[in-house]
Order: C-alpha cells, then sequence, then structure tokens
C-alpha cells in the first residue's frame, strides 16, 4: 500500500512538473482509454465494459474508484459510462482542456459517490446539463469546476442536489462570465472562495 501511495504521487508530480515546463501536451495524449479500462479490469470489470472511443461503455461496470481516470486528456465530452457502483470521483476530468461539453453528466449515477472534489478542475467548460444532477451522498466538491488559465467559459453553475452537508470551496472560483447561479440544492458546510473571482 506504501509503494501504491508513492507511485501514484509520483506519477501526479511528474504530470504537473511536464505540463509546467512544456514537455507534456494534453491535446497529444491519447492514453486515456488505456488508463480507463486499466481501472475497470482492476475493479473486476470484464471485457464488455471498455471504455469506448466516442464515449460510450457497455452497461455492468464494477469500477468504484475513478480518481484521475481522464486527467490530462484530450476527451472534449464527458463519455456515457456506466458509475453505478462509483464511491470516488476526484479529479476525474483535472486538466482536460479539450473539455468543453459535460452535458452527458445527467446519466452518471452519483448515488454512492462521496467526493468530487476537484472533478473538473483546469478544464475549459462551456455547456453545462439543464437536468437536475443528483448526488445524495457527496460531502465535497471543493474546487470542482475550478479552471486554470482561461478555462473560465462557464456562463451558468450546473444544477446539483447534493443531499448531504458540503465542503463547496471555492467551488467555482474565477468563472468570470458566470450569470447564471443556482445553488438552491446545496447544503454548504464550507464556502471560502466558492465564486471568488467570478
Amino acid at each position: 500500500a506504501i509503494t501504491r501511495f508513492f507511485a501514484e504521487y509520483y506519477h501526479n508530480f511528474e504530470m504537473m512538473y511536464k505540463a509546467l515546463t512544456n514537455e507534456y501536451n494534453p491535446i497529444e495524449n491519447t492514453d486515456w482509454q488505456e488508463n480507463s479500462n486499466r481501472k475497470i479490469k482492476e475493479n473486476g470489470g470484464g471485457q464488455d465494459n471498455r471504455v469506448i472511443e466516442g464515449g460510450t461503455t457497455s452497461s455492468g461496470s464494477n469500477v468504484t474508484d475513478f480518481e484521475y481516470m481522464f486527467g490530462y486528456s484530450n476527451i472534449a465530452t464527458v463519455p456515457v459510462i456506466n458509475t453505478s457502483r462509483a464511491t470516488n470521483m476526484p479529479e476525474v476530468f483535472h486538466s482536460c482542456r479539450s473539455l468543453k461539453d459535460i452535458t452527458n453528466l445527467k446519466y452518471w449515477d452519483f448515488s454512492n459517490v462521496t467526493s468530487v472534489e476537484r472533478m473538473f478542475q483546469g478544464c475549459d467548460i462551456s455547456t453545462v446539463p439543464d437536468e437536475v444532477i443528483e448526488m445524495p451522498n457527496v460531502t465535497n466538491a471543493a474546487l470542482m469546476f475550478a479552471p486554470t488559465g482561461s478555462g473560465n467559459k462557464m456562463t451558468k453553475t450546473p444544477n446539483l442536489r447534493i443531499g448531504k452537508p458540503c465542503n463547496c470551496q471555492s467551488m467555482f472560483n474565477k468563472h468570470t462570465g458566470l450569470v447564471e447561479v443556482n445553488i438552491s440544492g446545496l447544503i454548504p458546510t464550507y464556502t471560502g472562495s466558492m465564486f471568488e473571482g467570478c
């Protein structure tokens, strides 16, 4: 467990270093399928659960941990995948700078998920779903949509219904074009910098 802990943190540090030194171009990264399929295999998913280019998978995925699954990838939309057993979703799309459209989030099952921290941090989102997104057990949504650089094109917040008291620190900060805000479905425990710079 200790070896895995250090291996994962070394990987994240390496990606950060490469991004800062321009040695890593997320637009050219095409290994997101390999990373996703590895997670599915590790969690007992079968051949029918492969992530397919174009954004769909078959039903029956056993994946519980989606942390950093698509991080630094070149996908432009949220794929439609089976998340019925998911419990952990921090940094799923971290720094996916080509990601503009997250409307397919309406098909994701958040029933058992407790963390969506930094889920879309560093993305350049412009299109969000109109439907209510149910997140009954989420307790941490800190920096969920926090952009980096020019990633601030979101004009309205997605309609999230989070059923438990939740950390909402810096959730939408620096979205300078934000004009429509709906947080009626949130029960914030902490709101520091939630809309800072908007």
